[in-house]
């Protein structure tokens, strides 16, 4: 049943001797039940008055010394068949996990060959039991050889009895014995020396039960084929074309500064007050800083790259508080050799199979995958859950874009998924740096306040013809005047005394803060305080 099982779950691992072998052995251990049976009845019709009476009442069979020696004989040669189906049972799942290791490139080596070599040693033990049990067998029949007809009583007319050609015999158990072995000579030898032959061939015996009973070397050249293809396949779509990123990264850094990533640099734009100053000369707008993260540098990030932080469950666990109605919608898989349930939350939403996903908690070799952008390492290590982080090229038009996935070995169910997620975005957002207060980037700095109340000193003092409108300080190395006043606004005098002469207007500072602010300018800033006086 076991062998029939493993031969329905993946029947790509035995060969067609595989199935052969089966069969011979079932056909042989219907022959020694058979064989055992005709043997019990014979005797009890010809022996039956020499019965035994017991103590309950019933009464025991006596056969012949050569009919026992025949019994032992038969039951040694079925449990050699036994130990033969245990043999090719291990078989299988040798070459099943070899299998595994080749088409789990994620999993770490170490992992593979760790598991490789258990099923293997496992194997070896079972080899060595087999051949010993073949070995014991091929004694037993020596002693309980029957000749072409046997006697079993002194009176041959009324006793004699043909053995059967087809009845079990050594000879049919050595395809399954080493040749080696099957060569020794087990009168003169004892069990000692037939332990020490056996364990001396028991892995050349392995190597070629798996060349025998499975496909595994099919199964290599045809995934060697595959990875041929790939390989031609990438070639062709690789091909160099051109492409322009400045739209990419126009796009990119916004999203990453409103996620909360911590990126303060700003991106250049093109400004209506650069061609208003080309237009207008009445005007000459000088900005001040507004905050003093304008010249700071990007924070140390707590991971090596952006890709890994988990953005995805950041937002989603942040939409979630803002709306408790709303689903996390997390991604995640549920895989074995060869079925796979796609989850979103708890639901499936794609699957290969017919069978319920509680299959894959039943097999043998089965794993969770669940993006990097949804839990974090330091979550699963929390967990103890042994995991391997890997890189998956996903398609994307006629490029693949890498991500970053992990792989749990053992299924998982939506609460444990849940769970993760939850730990995960505790841990991100104590990593995050607090964000600024808002206050302190509207208000200007103190400096800038303390120059205006300067300047408003100083021109309170001094009166000047006014100086013709120079350009902004950003499109010109000129410096700036000591004294600005604001532009002459155009109106008609009453008297020639008022329209030759005008009253300076003073700038006061909540006038400066409105002029300034919407430039938002800091190199102007700085050449404006440069040039007014320390004094006064």
């Amino acid at each position: 049943k076991e062998v029939g099982t493993i031969i329905k779950e993946d029947d790509r691992l035995p060969s067609a001797e595989a199935f052969e072998t089966i069969e011979d052995v079932l056909d042989q251990s219907a022959a020694i039940l058979d064989e055992i049976k005709s043997l019990v009845s014979v005797q009890n019709g010809e022996y039956g008055n020499g019965r035994t009476e017991q103590r309950n009442g019933g009464s025991a069979l006596v056969l012949p010394p050569q009919s026992v020696a025949r019994l032992h004989y038969l039951t040694a040669h079925l449990d050699s068949l036994r130990a033969t189906l245990s043999v090719m049972l291990q078989t299988l799942y040798t070459a099943q996990s070899i299998m595994w290791a080749e088409v789990r490139p994620y999993v770490s080596p170490r992992q593979c060959a760790t598991a490789v070599a258990n099923e293997k040693q496992q194997l070896e033990t079972l080899i060595i039991d087999q051949q010993m049990s073949i070995l014991l067998a091929s004694k037993l029949y020596e002693h309980a050889r029957p000749d072409a007809r046997f006697l079993m009583e002194d009176d041959s007319s009324q006793s004699l009895s043909r053995i059967d050609e087809s009845s079990p015999e050594p000879s049919k158990l050595v395809k399954y014995q080493d040749r080696f072995i099957a060569s020794l000579n087990i009168e003169t030898s004892g069990e000692e020396h037939w332990l020490a032959s056996v364990c001396g061939i028991s892995k050349s015996q392995l190597d070629r039960l798996l060349e025998r009973w499975t496909r595994l070397r099919q199964f290599e050249e045809d995934l060697l084929e595959d990875k041929r293809k790939i390989q031609a396949q990438k070639r062709e779509t690789q091909q160099p074309f051109v492409e322009s990123d400045s739209e990419d990264d126009i796009e990119v850094l916004p999203k990453l500064a409103s996620n909360g990533v911590g990126i303060n640099t700003t991106i250049p734009q093109r400004t209506d007050t650069v061609a208003s100053l080309s237009t207008e000369s009445t005007s000459l707008p000088i900005p001040i800083p507004t905050s003093t993260q304008d010249f700071a540098s990007m924070p140390a990030s707590p991971r090596s790259s952006i890709s890994t932080l988990p953005v995805e469950a950041a937002a989603a666990a942040e939409a979630k508080d803002k709306d408790d109605e709303l689903d996390l919608e997390i991604p995640w898989t549920l895989r074995t050799r060869r079925h796979y349930w796609k989850y979103i939350d708890g639901k499936v939403q794609e699957t290969n199979t017919d069978m319920p996903p509680s299959e894959a908690f039943r097999h043998r070799h089965s794993w969770t995958e669940v993006q990097a952008s949804w839990v974090c390492a330091e979550a699963l290590q929390e967990t103890s859950h042994p995991f391997t982080r890997v890189r998956k090229d996903i398609p994307d038009g006629r490029r693949t874009r890498p991500e970053t996935w992990f792989c749990i070995d053992r299924p998982l169910t939506f609460d444990e998924i849940q769970r993760l997620v939850d730990r995960t975005v505790d841990l991100y957002r104590k990593t995050q740096p607090p964000s600024p207060h808002r206050g302190s980037v509207a208000r200007p700095s103190t400096a800038a306040l303390r120059a205006a109340h300067r300047f408003r000193t100083q021109t309170a003092t001094r009166t000047a013809r006014r100086s013709p409108p120079r350009r902004n300080p950003l499109h010109s190395s000129a410096p700036l005047p000591r004294t600005t006043f604001l532009p002459r606004r155009p109106s008609t005098a009453r008297c020639p005394s008022q329209a030759t002469r005008r009253r300076p207007t003073l700038l006061t500072p909540a006038l400066l803060t409105s002029w300034l602010l919407p430039s938002n300018n800091p190199l102007a800033v700085c050449a404006f305080l440069a040039e007014t006086p320390a004094s006064g």
